[in-house]
């Protein structure tokens, strides 16, 4: 008879086993005392491993004590060989982590950037990465033009610029203004001239020329006066309440002949015009005084030999002003009645206009010692003259008698202003009573006829005109062609320059 296993299953769902006839032996019943059906397999490691399937992995997985399937990281494994050639590779065998750097379309359909690490050298896209990178490889030189946007060329500014009716265009570039109402202006530079006139250009600060505006500009002033018609004429100043004489001064007269103006030496260009030469006696008894100019040039001209000064008299020696230049010097000598040198018994008073920078006023003064012999005094060689002084002294003892013409270039006579006049001895004569003009190349001439012994000083002041060059000129033209001819002058004072072609 078989010995049957008995048993009772108790509330606890321990099984008590009875072997034979033994029964109140009882034991627990575990998974090693059941046998396996094919259908209800025991759990263990190695067969949930098995059945656990992560995509397509080639080659065998040995598993460690933990698996935690996340996303492409795989963690606590051990890696083989043989799956490094599938879609998982590992970058770190010996921290049990494998890591996929490519998967298939088809390979874990659940994999986004979201849940992937970035690595160093494979970060996600961005547009803000990519203009990093690319942005600073953009030059002209490797991008493509589309033909909405081309590339700048001064070829293609040239030919987007039309000549049209009021500018044309150079090969290179160059832009200039034709007749017509609109003027093509640089803010700062105008390149080409061209057609530009003061009928198309607008005026700046810089306002065009007028004649109006011109006359408006000068006042009449110093030695100028302005008709209606805008014609400026030097006429000088009357000395009566003439404002413009701005220098003045004085002191007594020595014994010696001593300087009692010096003329300022620089500017070379400017004029003096001396308008009085007042000497007073102070003494009880008659004075005597004599006078000289002594030019920068070195020429000595006197204009006084012991002219009488009563008791309680004056003398003014300027009647019509003497023009004197930079450098000119005026020297004073006094003597007592009995004809000795004597300082502080007399005194004088000198006034000057000055004209600034205007080389015109001429000034000439000479000593003439030999008598019958004609002697330019004046001689208007670069363009006409107006005359307005000339005065006689006569710096000797007797009483000459003086001719003084107006000659041509030639020295001959064309009028005398003075014929045997006679210059009493301590006297000095101004023939002008009225300005007189003399032409181009015109000459004042002075001689003297008298006993020995005698001498005389002559003092001119005029005003030059224009001053310019007469010259020949021969112009070349083709037959039908255009003549052009250059003339060179220097017009100082407003008149007007003739010429004549033939």
């Amino acid at each position: 008879m078989a010995i049957i296993n008995k048993g009772i299953l108790n509330s606890k769902t321990a099984f008590l086993r009875q072997v034979g006839n033994d029964w109140p032996t009882a034991q627990v019943v575990s998974t090693a005392d059941v046998i396996e059906a094919p259908s209800n397999l025991y759990f263990t490691n190695t067969r949930v491993i098995s059945a656990l399937t992560i995509g397509t992995i080639p080659g065998s997985i040995a598993v460690s004590a933990n698996l935690v399937a996340n996303g492409l990281i795989i963690r606590n494994i051990n890696v083989s060989d043989s799956i490094l050639t599938g879609n998982i590779v590992s970058t770190s065998t010996t921290s049990n982590v494998v890591v996929a750097e490519s998967v298939t379309s088809n390979t874990w359909n659940g994999i986004y950037t979201a849940n992937v690490i970035e690595t160093a050298g494979n970060l996600y896209f961005t547009a803000a990465r990519v203009n990093a990178t690319v942005r600073p490889m953009l030059t002209t030189a490797n991008v493509v033009e589309t033909s909405a946007n081309l590339y700048f060329t001064n070829t293609r500014v040239v030919s987007a610029l039309i000549a049209g009716d009021y500018i044309s265009i150079a090969a290179n570039g160059r832009i200039s203004a034709n007749v017509g109402t609109v003027v093509v202006q640089a803010a700062t530079q105008v390149n080409n001239l061209d057609n530009l006139t003061t009928a198309n250009l607008a005026e700046g600060t810089n306002l065009y020329f007028t004649n109006t505006r011109a006359r408006a500009v000068y006042t009449a002033g110093k030695g100028i006066n302005i008709d209606t018609q805008g014609v400026i004429k030097n006429t000088g100043r009357t000395p009566l309440f003439n404002t413009d004489i701005n220098g003045t001064g004085g002191g007594n007269v020595l014994s010696t002949m001593s300087t009692i103006l010096t003329i300022p030496s620089v500017p070379s260009t400017d004029r003096y015009l001396l308008r009085s030469l007042l000497v007073v006696n102070l003494s009880d008894t008659t004075s005597y005084v004599s006078g000289n100019v002594l030019y920068a040039t070195g020429n000595t001209a006197s204009f006084a030999n012991q002219i009488p000064v009563a008791a309680g008299g004056l003398t003014e020696f300027v009647k019509n002003g003497q023009l004197l230049q930079p450098g000119d010097k005026i020297n004073l000598q006094g003597f007592n009645s009995a004809g000795t040198a004597t300082a502080n018994i007399l005194n004088a008073m000198y006034t000057y206009e000055n004209f600034d920078n205007d080389a015109t006023y001429i000034g000439i003064g000479q000593t003439i010692t030999t008598s019958n012999t004609n002697t330019v005094i004046y001689d208007s060689a670069t363009s006409y003259s107006i005359v307005e002084s000339i005065r006689i002294v006569n710096v000797g003892n007797n009483i000459p008698r003086v001719k003084i013409f107006w000659a041509d270039a030639n020295n001959v006579p064309k009028v005398f202003l003075a014929y045997n006049t006679p210059i009493p001895t301590n006297s000095s004569v101004e023939l002008l009573t009225a300005a007189k003009r003399l032409d181009i190349t015109d000459k004042l001439i002075a001689s003297y006829d008298n006993a020995e012994g005698s001498s005389i000083s002559t003092f001119v002041s005029a005003r030059l005109g224009s001053v310019f060059n007469i010259g020949t000129y021969t112009a070349t033209a083709e037959i039908l062609g255009n003549i052009s001819l250059s003339f060179n002058t220097s017009d100082l004072d407003g008149t007007l320059i003739y010429y004549t072609i033939e």
